[in-house]
């Protein structure tokens, strides 16, 4: 008889608990694929032709391309050293975000001959984006397309009697989604 009670009271028991023991909700499961975020360079870093200045002087390249440059430095207008702000386009997911990088905070252009001068403060402007940025470059693809053009300025730091030649360097640029 005590068996008897002993079993109907453990199965009263575990009757009533289970629904105190166990609770469950649904969830969902999901992704969102981006299409590949593109980069195309339209145009290159050129602060064009200038004289060499007798006291260390700057050139500033805008991200519109405009250049101005110190007193020391007299800014030559030549159809064969052109003026531009690199300039880059970028597609990629309608509305995105972007991350814009640049390898080296300094650039280093050189003639080759053991001359050189160094291109630093760069600045990015993304067409969607309001205002230069200094750093955290940042970018944002369109509505109307997922597209984007940013563009880079910087200045550029020429040494006293610095040694007329050509000058120049690479750099990379990468962008990749927020």
């Amino acid at each position: 008889m005590k068996t008897k009670i002993f079993l109907v009271v453990i199965f009263a028991v575990f009757a009533v608990i289970p629904s105190q023991l166990f609770a469950q909700t649904l969830t969902t499961a999901d992704a969102r694929l981006f299409e590949p975020i593109s980069l195309n360079k339209t145009a290159e870093l050129h602060f064009g032709a200038m004289t060499s200045p007798t006291s260390d002087a700057t050139c500033v390249l805008s991200t519109a391309g405009a250049r101005t440059a110190d007193a020391a430095i007299t800014l030559i207008n030549s159809t064969s050293f052109p003026v531009s702000a690199a300039t880059f386009s970028v597609t990629g997911a309608l509305n995105a975000t972007y991350a814009i990088t640049i390898s080296d905070a300094t650039i280093t252009v050189s003639d080759g001959a053991g001359h050189s001068m160094d291109i630093d403060n760069l600045k990015v402007k993304s067409a969607n984006v309001v205002g230069d940025q200094v750093a955290g470059y940042n970018g944002k693809l369109g509505t109307g397309g997922g597209t984007d053009i940013f563009s880079i300025g910087g200045t550029l730091h020429v040494n006293a009697n610095q040694t007329a030649a050509a000058y120049s360097a690479t750099f990379d640029v990468s962008v990749a989604y927020n």
